[in-house]
């Protein structure tokens, strides 16, 4: 696999060498290493490590691409502030132009079964998308799901019945399909 060979490459530690031959090589350490090496890198621009960690458990959770503003407004941050994460964290993540999403599915499994159990984190981002259920179509996709990530059956039963719709959904199937992935998150 070409990924795993990049990240063997990397890696830069000799684990391609001779004496290296026999000894196993986890995937998920390799990966976790570039992790730990741009959270370390972030933190040392002063971001904190909550801050860091909301930021992943957040992506791995939302659908991607996620949209880098209405990633900012889901953690109420500046939108400067998530480009620089994003920036931090790369090549662990690309920025497309239709958003942030994980360079590859080895990164993302990884991080969602590290950082997606983090209830806190992903409690902030569920408050801030219902908030922002009547002015982002982003946010009315999303919550559903994570709300049923969270297993926040009294929200998704609330949001099931919620007629905030985004302004911009304009035709009657789009509402519907809003709707719709509400409905089927709650029950």
């Amino acid at each position: 696999n070409p990924r795993v060979l990049d990240y063997l490459v990397k890696a830069g530690r000799g684990l391609l060498d001779p004496s290296e031959i026999n000894k196993p090589i986890e995937l998920d350490d390799l990966i976790q290493q570039n992790i730990t090496d741009a959270l370390t890198s972030a933190t040392k621009y002063g971001y904190e490590e909550k801050d860091l960690r909301a930021f992943l458990a957040g992506l791995a959770v939302l659908p991607p691409p996620v949209p880098v503003d209405e990633y900012a407004a889901a953690h109420g941050m500046e939108f400067a502030a998530i480009e620089s994460f994003a920036s931090d964290l790369w090549p662990l993540l690309e920025r497309t132009n239709h958003g942030l999403m994980f360079h590859d599915e080895p990164t993302e499994t990884l991080i969602h079964k590290r950082y997606a159990t983090l209830p806190d984190a992903l409690e902030r981002v569920a408050s801030n998308l219902l908030a922002r259920q009547d002015v982002s179509v982003y946010a009315a996709r999303a919550l559903p799901r994570l709300l049923h990530e969270l297993d926040d059956g009294e929200r998704l039963f609330a949001l099931a019945f919620d007629d905030r719709i985004p302004a911009s959904i304009t035709s009657t199937i789009g509402k519907r399909n809003i709707q719709y992935a509400r409905l089927k998150s709650a029950t």
